[in-house]
């Protein structure tokens, strides 16, 4: 019997979800950054009536290594602890 092969297709503008968020404001706020930085983004939240249950801030595929490093880069004027001075 012959198999047919299986092609992956990538989609860069698939939809993928960068985070998690248990308040939407978290979400927007984040969202935010990567619009400053010129990265399309959108919140999908899942509601149970008027209460929400979760938000996922959601990119494209081509845009998710640079989304995940611009939200995972400490602010302006913080120091990681590796780099503070030795006394």
């Amino acid at each position: 019997m012959r198999r047919l092969r299986t092609h992956v297709i990538y989609d860069p503008g698939e939809p993928v979800v960068v985070s998690d968020y248990v308040l939407e404001a978290m979400a927007v706020v984040d969202q935010a950054v990567l619009e400053a930085a010129a990265i399309p983004s959108m919140i999908r939240c899942d509601r149970a009536g008027e209460i929400t249950q979760r938000a996922r801030l959601i990119v494209r595929r081509e845009h998710l290594d640079e989304a995940r490093a611009i939200l995972s880069a400490p602010a302006a004027g913080e120091q990681e602890s590796d780099a503070l001075p030795d006394d």
